[in-house]
């Protein structure tokens, strides 16, 4: 929540504009918004020190009773945003959260990251790489705590065997090929195409219910 009490006790100290943005944690455009409210409703520090913080809030930005909708990131503006000097996707991220809570509407996102089956099993001669996906399970997991209820989703997908140019070598040997396909419930290693529907769902509103989830694509081998 914005504390925009604390942004009418910095300008009173005679911080510039992006002082108060530093110091108060927030965006640029909440700063001029509240600046310019304050204004309109000739409230100072000297009136405002004596209010709470959520009667600051109120007095600024009367709270209207309705029920939130998801509001999509504007991304035409995101791009020319980007184009400046010193913006980050860090910073436009803040704005766009601030600004969908300000006006009683939720943030839409969603993270897929990607994970490996080697987030749940390990194999020898491979420990930076099972600890590094086992790393990417549990980020998930913690942005999926800290971000669901803001209306962010955050799930990871952990391919199996694909077939790429990573996976050529194994494929080239034929004891190795072998031991792995007959553990595949399947019958078949996957193809890069076997990721786009399962990306697609947890991105769409059919996921809207998957938060923290780790999902295996690889055709059952986990099962067995």
């Amino acid at each position: 929540m914005v504390n925009h009490k604390e942004i009418l006790r910095l300008k009173s100290l005679g911080l510039t504009h992006r002082e108060i943005v530093d110091a108060a944690g927030c965006g640029r455009n909440t700063v001029t918004r509240t600046l310019a409210r304050a204004r309109e409703q000739k409230l100072d520090w000297q009136q405002a020190q004596s209010m709470s913080q959520q009667g600051v809030s109120q007095r600024l930005f009367p709270t209207e009773q309705k029920d939130p909708v998801y509001k999509m990131p504007d991304y035409e503006w995101v791009h020319r945003e980007m184009q400046k000097n010193g913006v980050t996707l860090s910073l436009l991220w803040v704005e766009y959260c601030e600004q969908c809570h300000q006006n009683g509407e939720l943030p839409y996102g969603r993270i897929v990251n990607l994970a490996s089956m080697n987030s749940f099993v390990a194999g020898p001669k491979m420990a930076a790489y099972v600890a590094s996906k086992g790393g990417v399970s549990q980020v998930t997991k913690a942005f999926a705590n800290e971000w669901g209820s803001r209306g962010i989703r955050v799930n990871a997908i952990a391919p199996g065997y694909i077939e790429t140019d990573q996976t050529r070598p194994l494929m080239d040997d034929e004891k190795r090929y072998k031991e792995i396909l007959d553990r595949i419930a399947v019958g078949r290693w996957g193809q890069p195409e076997d990721l786009v529907g399962p990306v697609l769902m947890l991105c769409s509103e059919a996921g809207s219910y998957c938060n923290g989830l780790v999902m295996p694509i690889d055709g059952g081998y986990l099962a067995r």
